[in-house]
């Protein structure tokens, strides 16, 4: 269990986290309090017997967070959570249990209604009040009263990294304990970008139900029997584990993967085959006291005459009917990439240095850009064309040490409201690689904002456009854009899209991913790393784009030094014909 100070910590920073959104700080930092509660939730030592330094390499966790959890450890609270509590009653916080109510909506009806808890709520919903509220239409007032009466609660997600972490820490866990057909199945195996619950299958005995709900980071027990355990760990996510006899492991393991739609399709295959298929095995129709496949997903697509399937296109959208003609492609796969183009160091909203990220990729990758952030973002110290004049100068002097790994330096550029850059053509001229971006001024018009992008993207020095949606899982909807005309005319100007790995960005999402793919573009995959540990968000990355169905010549991370550079010089060249 975890001790009653990191849940006392966990909780203030969470909080704090809801209470920013609802002020609508900076969401960056409403960001980073979500990820400190969620890591300290999970620490099995008590944080306030750790030392400073011991905190520090906690993952998530910088200098401002530190001095964020010594005040709560020594009274309770912090500066700035206090700030917000004097302005915002903490029973507005349970309105975001209630399905549709987000940090905005709860803030308006606060302001205009003084609503601060679910009681005031349904009061105002059932009277009408709610329709003197722009956008609080008859539809929403129904829904939340609905909602109220009934006890509904959002749906309680989780980002595929918490999940994936979770995950792989009760996998390795089973492991040690001597059993090594282990594996994890569901969304998660699939790569969706928000998981529900954990499907993991062990190919074990009975034996193994009593060792299972020894692990450490169990909170709570719901079921323990002889082929299922079902427990919530203290993250909150429950994991359903299913122990699974040899020959039907792998039936299991493509039961339990899904998805729904993709199952159903394949048991009518069988069906019109003369097989039965289920968790347990292929078997003629009339015979199912012996499977004809059943040990592995690859026998079972075999027995019925398909391509194996990948588990990222198991979605039911045409896999199947390409797998009978054997057109799977073969999809892109981490050992492609030969390199990352954006991060961010100290200087601007990261925690490591030049040196200390140089270091870290050069045994890592083939080649890598270090990026940052550009002016005008001062509330993450953007830098101006000088500073990053300086900045290249310095990491280009490390090609001395550093010979067996090509670098340079990228910069993540605004883009103005009108389109323009933050940085003068003949400034972009020397930049190395400019990765553009549109973080402000995100409420113009459709229209407008649509004519914004695609002037940026016509841009010469427009190498790469990064997160296009700005979407941010379970915080701020994507961007009101035209995406069809978008890229339409990013066809024109053979625009290359990032495709983001951050776990509450993964934008592009995948249905943008295909249609980028189906016009003949380029994407690139990236960390977007702000500390060492998040290059490993490249992965999740990597699991949007083979959602998409994206392959090895697609990604222009599986380029060498010299051709990638020589393709955005040859971009730059078109472009200015």
């Amino acid at each position: 269990m975890p001790s009653s100070i990191n849940l006392k910590v966990s909780d203030v920073l969470y909080k704090m986290s809801l209470l920013g959104e609802i002020e609508g700080i900076n969401p960056f930092k409403v960001r980073a309090y979500k990820k400190a509660s969620e890591v300290i939730k999970m620490l099995e030592r008590d944080i306030s017997l750790l030392s400073d330094d011991e905190i520090l390499k906690i993952n998530g966790i910088g200098n401002n967070m530190l001095k964020h959890i010594k005040d709560i450890i020594r009274d309770g609270t912090f500066p700035e959570y206090e700030k917000l509590l004097r302005k915002y009653p903490i029973s507005l916080l349970d309105l975001f249990t209630i399905p549709g109510l987000g940090a905005k909506r709860i803030k308006i009806l606060y302001e205009k209604l003084s609503i601060d808890s679910k009681e005031k709520l349904y009061k105002a919903a059932k009277n009408g009040d709610l329709s003197l509220i722009e956008g609080f239409g008859e539809k929403i007032a129904k829904n939340i009263i609905d909602s109220i009466e009934r006890g509904i609660t959002q749906q309680k997600r989780f980002l595929i990294s918490e999940a994936m972490e979770s995950a792989k820490g009760l996998v390795d866990y089973i492991r040690s304990l001597g059993y090594s057909r282990v594996e994890y199945a569901g969304s998660l195996r699939r790569g969706k970008e928000t998981i529900g619950d954990i499907d993991i299958l062990v190919e074990g005995n009975e034996n193994l139900s009593e060792d299972i709900v020894k692990y450490p980071l169990i909170e709570k027990v719901i079921a323990k029997g002889s082929t299922k355990v079902s427990i919530i760990l203290k993250n909150s996510i429950q994991c359903d584990i299913r122990i699974v006899k040899p020959e039907s492991f792998g039936a299991a393991l493509c039961y339990f993967t899904g998805s729904k739609e993709h199952n159903i399709a394949l048991r009518e295959l069988a069906l019109k085959n003369g097989f039965v298929l289920n968790e347990y095995g292929l078997f003629k129709k009339g015979k199912v006291d012996k499977a004809i496949a059943g040990r592995s997903e690859e026998e079972i697509y075999k027995a019925l005459n398909l391509q194996y399937i990948p588990p990222e296109l198991r979605e039911n959208q045409g896999e199947i009917e390409l797998a009978m003609k054997g057109r799977i492609p073969k999809l892109i796969e981490l050992k492609d990439i030969k390199g990352d183009i954006h991060c961010h160091t100290n200087m601007t909203d990261g925690a490591s240095s030049i040196y200390e990220i140089v270091e870290y990729l050069s045994s890592r990758y083939e080649w890598f850009f270090i990026g940052d952030h550009s002016i005008p973002l001062h509330f993450v110290k953007g830098l101006d064309f000088r500073k990053y004049l300086d900045s290249r100068n310095e990491l280009l002097k490390l090609r001395e040490k550093f010979r067996k790994v090509d670098f340079d330096r990228s910069i993540e550029l605004e883009v103005l409201k009108d389109g323009s850059f933050a940085f003068g053509e003949e400034e972009l001229g020397k930049i190395a690689l400019v990765i553009a971006a549109a973080h402000t001024s995100a409420k113009m018009k459709k229209e407008e904002l649509t004519q914004r992008i695609i002037k940026a993207l016509s841009n010469p020095f427009c190498d790469v456009f990064a997160h296009l949606s700005q979407r941010l899982l379970f915080q701020r909807e994507e961007l009101d854009l035209d995406y069809d005309l978008v890229f339409q005319k990013a066809k024109d100007f053979n625009s290359v899209f990032e495709v983001n790995g951050q776990p509450d960005r993964l934008d592009l999402k995948s249905e943008n991913i295909r249609k980028v793919k189906s016009l003949g573009l380029k994407v690139i995959l990236s960390s977007d790393a702000h500390s060492l540990e998040q290059f490993s968000y490249i992965e999740y990355a990597l699991k949007n784009a083979r959602r998409a169905g994206v392959q090895k010549e697609d990604v222009l991370n599986t380029y060498s030094y010299r051709e990638l550079n020589e393709f955005f010089q040859e971009n730059r060249k078109r472009r200015m014909k």
